[in-house]
C-alpha cells in the first residue's frame, strides 16, 4: 500500500475543521454570526436583536420560563439555535422542541437543518438528518415533536425543552408533566414555555398567573401601554415570566400604525391582531358561555351545612334525564361581587340494571 500525502490546501482545511471543533465560539451570539437566516425573501447574517440576547442570558440562569410574546419577533428560531449552539458544545447534550401541529415540526426542524448545513464548513457533520431529529456527528441532537399526549416519557437524559404555542394545545399540561421525568438525571435543565396569548381558560394562562402579586393581565397592560419596557422579566416562585412587545423590534417600532399595517396585511379581526401582537388573552366568552372570571372563582372554598345571613344562593343542575351520563346539581353563594362555588354533588345511575 502506497500512502498519498495530504495536499497542503487539505491538511490547512482539516486543520481549520479541527481548530473549530476545538475552540467553538464560547458565546450564544458569536456562535450564530456565522450563520445565515431567512428573513422575508432574503437570507442575511443572524446577527442578535438586544431583546433576543437578554432572552437567551435569561435561559443561561434560569431553569423554567414562560414567555407571552407578539407574534413575528422570532423567538422560537433564537431558542432553537440556543439548543444548536449547546448541541454543538457538548456531545451527550440533547433537547426536544414540542410543536403545536406536525407542520409546524417541519418548519422548526428545517429551519434548525438549514443552520446545521451551515456548519459543516467548520467540521460540524450530520449524522442523522430528518423532521424529526438531528444528530450532530459525534456531538448533541435535538428532537422534533408535535404535541402528541406522550410528550417525552420513552426519552432519557433530556437537557432542554421547548414547549411553543403552548396556548394552543390542549395537552400540554401532561406533556410539560412528563418532562420532569426526562430531565431528571440531569443536573441543569432548562425548560421554556413560550405562546402567544390564547384563552383565559387554557394552562398555559394558568401557569402565566402562577405565584402572581397581580394578575397576568395587568402587566401584559402595563407593557402594551409604556408603563413597563417592551421586554419585561420578572421571577415569580421559581417561575421566570417573561413579557415580549413587538415595540421591542428595532424595524417594527418604527411604526405607529404597525397593528393596523398587521390587521390589513393578515386580513383579520382587531380581536384576533390584538390576541397575536398586543398580549392580550381571550375572555371565554369567544369559546364558550361563562365569563372565564366567573368560572375561575367558583372553586369550591368551604362545604356550608346551611345558608348564610347576606347571601344568595344559586343552584345549577344537570338532571342526565337521557343516556348515561352524570346527574350534577352545583350551589353557588352570591356575595354582591363574586360567585363562591359551596357544594358539588355528582351521581351517575347504571340505567341497565333499571
Amino acid at each position: 500500500m502506497i500512502r498519498v500525502p495530504m495536499n497542503l490546501k487539505n491538511q490547512k482545511k482539516l486543520q481549520t475543521r479541527e481548530d473549530f471543533r476545538a475552540n467553538l465560539p464560547d458565546t450564544w451570539e458569536e456562535f450564530i454570526s456565522l450563520l445565515k437566516i431567512r428573513s422575508g425573501e432574503n437570507y442575511k447574517q443572524f446577527i442578535a436583536y438586544d431583546y433576543q440576547s437578554k432572552l437567551i442570558g435569561l435561559c443561561e440562569k434560569e431553569s423554567t420560563i414562560l414567555i407571552i410574546k407578539s407574534r413575528q419577533l422570532g423567538i422560537t428560531q433564537t431558542i432553537a439555535s440556543y439548543f444548536l449552539f449547546k448541541a454543538c458544545k457538548n456531545p451527550a447534550y440533547s433537547a426536544i422542541c414540542f410543536s403545536r401541529t406536525q407542520d409546524d415540526v417541519s418548519a422548526l426542524s428545517r429551519r434548525v437543518r438549514d443552520m446545521a448545513l451551515q456548519l459543516q464548513q467548520y467540521g460540524i457533520e450530520l449524522l442523522i438528518d430528518n423532521v424529526g431529529l438531528i444528530k450532530l456527528k459525534n456531538l448533541g441532537e435535538i428532537y422534533f415533536k408535535n404535541s402528541a399526549k406522550e410528550g417525552s416519557r420513552s426519552y432519557d437524559s433530556v437537557s432542554d425543552f421547548l414547549f411553543d404555542e403552548a396556548a394552543f394545545v390542549p395537552t400540554i399540561e401532561s406533556i410539560y408533566s412528563a418532562s420532569s421525568a426526562s430531565s431528571s438525571m440531569v443536573s441543569k435543565s432548562l425548560k421554556v414555555i413560550v405562546s402567544t396569548p390564547g384563552s383565559k381558560l387554557n394552562w398555559f394562562y394558568k401557569q402565566a398567573n402562577l405565584n402572581s402579586e397581580e394578575p397576568i393581565d395587568t402587566i401584559c397592560n402595563n407593557v402594551v401601554n409604556g408603563l413597563l419596557p417592551p421586554f419585561y422579566s420578572l421571577k415569580e416562585g421559581g417561575l421566570n415570566k417573561i413579557f415580549i412587545h413587538w415595540k421591542v423590534h428595532p424595524i417594527y417600532s418604527k411604526r405607529e400604525d404597525y397593528l393596523e399595517y398587521r390587521k390589513e396585511q393578515d386580513q383579520t379581526s382587531i380581536e384576533v391582531i390584538n390576541r397575536e401582537y398586543n398580549l392580550t388573552f381571550e375572555e371565554i366568552e369567544e369559546h364558550g358561555i361563562f365569563n372565564s372570571k366567573i368560572i375561575q372563582n367558583s372553586s369550591i372554598e368551604q362545604t356550608l351545612e346551611s345558608p348564610l345571613k347576606g347571601f344568595e344562593y344559586f343552584i345549577g343542575i344537570d338532571t342526565a334525564t337521557i343516556g348515561n351520563d352524570y346527574f350534577v346539581a352545583t350551589i353557588f353563594q352570591w356575595d354582591k361581587k363574586k360567585f363562591k362555588q359551596i357544594y358539588l354533588y355528582q351521581d351517575r345511575i347504571n340505567r341497565k340494571s333499571c
